[in-house]
């Protein structure tokens, strides 16, 4: 029996795999399972962006090149691929998002507080490998049946095909009732676009989960009450006492929006003051220009 192991950083990204991939067939009863083998993946996406940075120099697995003691963090290992002048920018702007998502997962399942639902973690499991898979693919020119035994993929494979089932059920529901596309949100526990709003059922038809949804006033459009976003900051207020006194709302009568709509009701807020602010200016000036002619006169 072996006493050491040496693992290369794409030798022990593999393992990583494997042992998520195996953790992900034994989770029939245990959510924990699923959990970890979540963690893991991640994991393994991390040890193959450093392998990937290793390839174009060993140096630069490390924070400090000029002194290589501690390896790099995922998020600077990804800032690194990504530096124009180093490496030309390896990863496509879909690419980065979806890297950043995942590893952002992790780290919420690892350093806070964490409630974690059977479907929402079948759905990100699925999620976070199949874009393991892809990576590998695109980046490492691996497949992924090279490196996870047969007889597992198999099993995730048909634990993928009973998640695309309840999916499939969930969609045949929406089409017998007839439910617009516009009434459909993408359900924040098991990440199908089956969550549905129509006449305030506002639940997933796939997984069952419920949530609080508004509508935002702007565009109309149905949104999750977690995604919309408070811009009345930027409104020109007063306190008296216990009294909110707006002064300026910019023509707004509502003061919240949908996350979609936020940016440009910034902009437009910004343009409106500035608009202000000018009009302002304008005034001030013939009013001194006035003052002036009579002081001469």
């Amino acid at each position: 029996m072996k006493e050491t192991i040496h693992l290369s950083l794409l030798q022990n990204s593999h393992s990583f795999l494997i042992e998520a991939a195996v953790k992900a067939v034994n989770s029939e009863n245990d959510i924990t399972q699923l959990q970890f083998a979540i963690i893991n993946l991640v994991q393994s996406l991390e040890l193959s962006l450093k392998s990937l940075l290793h390839e174009i120099h060993p140096l630069f697995v490390y924070d400090n090149i000029d002194s290589p003691k501690h390896t790099i963090s995922v998020s600077k290992a990804i800032d690194r691929l990504q530096n124009q002048d180093m490496h030309g920018g390896l990863f496509s702007q879909k690419d980065e998002k979806s890297l950043r998502k995942v590893i952002e997962l992790r780290n919420t399942m690892t350093h806070a507080d964490y409630t974690l639902s059977k479907q929402h973690a079948e759905a990100q499991f699925h999620k976070t490998f199949g874009l393991v898979a892809f990576f590998h693919h695109k980046y490492l020119k691996i497949e992924i049946e090279d490196i996870i035994p047969e007889d597992i993929l198999r099993s995730l494979i048909t634990r993928k095909e009973y998640y695309i089932e309840l999916i499939t059920m969930a969609r045949s529901r929406i089409e017998q009732e007839k439910i617009p596309e516009s009434d459909l949100l993408k359900c924040n526990n098991c990440l199908s676009v089956t969550f549905v709003t129509t006449e305030s059922k506002n639940v997933c038809y796939c997984c069952h989960h419920k949530d609080q949804v508004d509508i935002c006033i702007n565009c109309n459009n149905v949104t999750y009450s977690d995604d919309m976003k408070d811009f009345s900051d930027e409104f020109e207020t007063d306190y008296t006492d216990t009294i909110l006194i707006i002064h300026e709302n910019y023509d707004y009568e509502f003061y919240e929006s949908c996350k979609n709509c936020y940016p440009s009701i910034i902009e437009d807020i910004e343009c409106k003051r500035n608009e202000i602010h000018q009009q302002y200016l304008a005034q001030e000036w013939d009013w001194h220009l006035e003052n002036s002619r009579r002081e001469h006169f």
